[in-house]
């Protein structure tokens, strides 16, 4: 990420610093810092975390915050030039780049969706009877959406729309 030397998004995961330590992160924030590279992050609402504007200015950090319960698999979503990162702080430590101008700008868009979420979802929770805040039920998927089959197709021949079913 700090060879790109581009914007990040980024939303992180309460496992984070558990997995990572306070060393490591102070580091990567110094370098990042020095770099000039800024963040826009969604990050969870947990004792530890930073609250003071400032040192998130100085960071070059801006924050929206969301409730731990509101995330909680140990999975931080990165997203930096052309590429999205997922990385595992989970039982296993992996992590994953997919490099594609079209998934990156997909999941910046979807950044853009969750952030707005997360913000109107502070505003609004005082604001929201204890029936309003249930969650909706879910409709099920029918028959025919079960049984849909993955899109595949030949490397040289071009996926016919007509085949898929979304």
């Amino acid at each position: 990420m700090l060879r790109t030397r581009q914007p990040i998004s980024l939303m992180r995961t309460p496992a984070e610093n558990d997995f990572l330590g306070s060393q490591f992160m102070s580091q990567y924030i110094a370098k990042r810092t020095k770099l000039n590279i800024t963040v826009e992050a969604l990050t969870p609402r947990i004792p530890d975390a930073n609250r003071d504007p400032n040192i998130d200015a100085q960071h070059l950090l801006n924050r929206t915050w969301y409730e731990p319960q509101d995330y909680q698999a140990p999975v931080e979503i990165d997203i930096y030039g052309d590429k999205v990162a997922f990385i595992s702080f989970g039982h296993e430590a992996m992590g994953t780049i997919i490099e594609s101008p079209q998934i990156a700008q997909a999941m910046r868009q979807v950044f853009a969706l969750m952030k707005r979420g997360a913000k109107q979802s502070s505003i609004s929770v005082a604001a929201t009877s204890p029936a309003e805040s249930e969650p909706s039920a879910q409709t099920p998927l029918s028959d025919q959406s079960a049984q849909q089959t993955p899109l595949s197709h030949d490397a040289d021949e071009k996926p016919d729309p007509d085949d898929w079913q979304i």
